[in-house]
């Protein structure tokens, strides 16, 4: 009897669950406190009376609790989930297991009724029931892309809208067939489709682009990204597929391709023109100047030594920019180098601007120079050297405006030195700083109509100063702001200069 009372109290104080007794007709013995708390009555309100009560109207009306009576007594045991009611009319969401009570002789004397409030895990079950049905729906009215999954054989399982439209199938014509059936036939047999599975099974997910088939035979270039899906213990259950139709792209960027072949063939051609032409014209302006120069040996009437000057300086000119073209060819071939030997700056520069003084003068421009006192050694080609400085000279006396001032200023720290050549002309504007090196890209010059020359001579400083070791950079503060350009050059180094000094 002890032990009875123990129970009694053991059952009674418990609160988490509602622990009660039913007579055989369903009527209530007993009442714990967690009855009390779930239901809201107090023992007395309930003894004796049918637990039907508990029961939302529709339920009673249905005879579940009958139902539920009778199966408890033929199985020994009901379990069941749904609505209850509360004493003040509110509902929850409960776990019941009634369990028949039968004496020594098998007859039926009791109902056990445990009663669990399940609401708030309902409500979350409730919650995430609504947001993967909003999700469904949301994924089934997509129709841009084709969203579906594939169980783990690689069986489609579901279709959306996007997939309608871009494979052409009805849900009734595909759910259940291989998702290689979208792949042509060259990749069905070197056996691509199970390889994307292969790649998701090792790293979870997968991204391609090809040609898949339309269910009318048709081919389009798809964009394809494969999600495996695993369940809760980690086991992958199935995949996820999205494919983009991107054959407008595709054709486009095929479009561009093949313009982009034919325009570096027509480049090609219109180079290798170039050389030949180069060649062609050095060979006729060579007896041209030579013929000037004989001239020369001879007292002309003005007219002709005037007519005699033109031809020599314009032959002059043309030949620079054979010479320009020429060496420009190299390069692109890979054919064009330099020679490499002790160079004193000072002489490179000092060459450079005699070079450039007939235009410096014939544009009326003020020239300053600042050079170190001491002798500045390189490891260079001299005649390719002055050919860069002649340029950057030429080109600040060509784009200066009449009686404009030029500075070619020297400065070293030892390992390397730089050159700057300055101008106060027409300025370069930011966005063509590094443009002015691309071949065939002239500036007009500051003050007259004609065209600034064919845009070679920064391209090929430019690539003779690198193959020195160097670097060339373009400054300005943008249109009539002037322009300079730095040269910037490494130095002999001492032990060199010593072995050389010593051969």
């Amino acid at each position: 009897m002890q032990d009875a009372e123990a129970f009694r109290l053991l059952v009674s104080s418990i609160r988490d669950y509602a622990i009660f007794l039913l007579d055989t007709d369903g009527r209530i013995a007993s009442w714990n406190n967690g009855a009390a708390e779930l239901y809201g009555y107090r023992e007395e309100e309930v003894a004796g009376e049918h637990f039907a009560r508990f029961y939302p109207e529709e339920t009673q009306r249905s005879h579940r609790p009958q139902h539920e009576l009778r199966s408890a007594a033929a199985e020994g045991r009901f379990e069941d989930e749904g609505w209850r009611v509360r004493k003040n009319g509110t509902r929850f969401w409960a776990n019941t297991v009634i369990t028949a009570l039968r004496g020594a002789s098998g007859e039926l004397l009791w109902f056990a009724k445990v009663t669990r409030d399940l609401t708030e895990r309902r409500q979350h079950e409730l919650s995430l029931q609504r947001n993967e049905e909003r999700f469904r729906l949301l994924i089934e009215e997509v129709s841009d892309y084709a969203i579906f999954t594939l169980d783990a054989d690689g069986k489609v399982t579901s279709w959306n809208a996007g997939a309608r439209r871009i494979k052409g199938y009805e849900p009734d014509e595909i759910i259940g067939s291989h998702f290689s059936r979208f792949y042509p036939p060259e990749a069905i047999l070197r056996g691509w489709p199970q390889q994307e599975l292969e790649v998701v099974k090792q790293q979870g997910h997968f991204e391609d682009e090809g040609w898949r088939v339309r269910k009318d035979g048709s081919r389009f270039w798809a964009s394809v990204v494969i999600t495996g899906l695993k369940n809760a213990s980690g086991t992958l259950v199935g995949y996820s597929k999205i494919t983009r139709d991107l054959t407008e792209r595709h054709k486009r960027e095929e479009a561009l391709t093949q313009h982009g072949e034919a325009l570096r063939d027509t480049v090609q051609r219109m180079r290798d023109f170039i050389a030949m032409a180069s060649h062609e014209l050095r060979n006729s302006l060579t007896p041209i100047h030579l013929a000037a120069s004989l001239m020369a040996n001879n007292v002309l009437d003005p007219p002709l030594e005037h007519l005699r000057q033109t031809i020599e300086r314009q032959s002059a000119i043309l030949n620079r920019i054979v010479e320009d073209l020429m060496d420009l060819h190299r390069i692109e071939r890979g054919q064009f180098s330099i020679e490499r030997e002790p160079v004193v700056l000072a002489d490179v520069l000092s060459g450079a601007i005699e070079a450039s003084r007939p235009l410096i003068e014939a544009r009326a421009h003020a020239v300053q120079t600042q050079l170190p006192k001491e002798p500045i050694a390189l490891l260079g080609d001299a005649v390719r050297l002055t050919e860069v400085f002649i340029n950057l000279l030429n080109n600040a006396a060509h784009y200066t405006a009449l009686g404009g001032h030029i500075s070619l200023m020297v400065e070293t720290d030892g390992t390397q030195v730089a050159v700057f050549v300055a101008d106060t002309g027409k300025g370069i504007a930011r966005e063509q700083l590094e443009r002015v090196f691309q071949p065939f890209n002239p500036l007009a010059p500051h003050d007259t109509d004609e065209p600034g020359g064919l845009g070679v001579g920064l391209a090929l400083a430019r690539r003779i100063v690198e193959l020195h070791g160097g670097a060339v950079e373009a400054r300005s503060q943008g249109l009539g702001q002037g322009s300079e350009f730095v040269v910037t050059l490494p130095l002999l180094k001492p032990e060199t200069r010593r072995a050389n000094l010593i051969s």
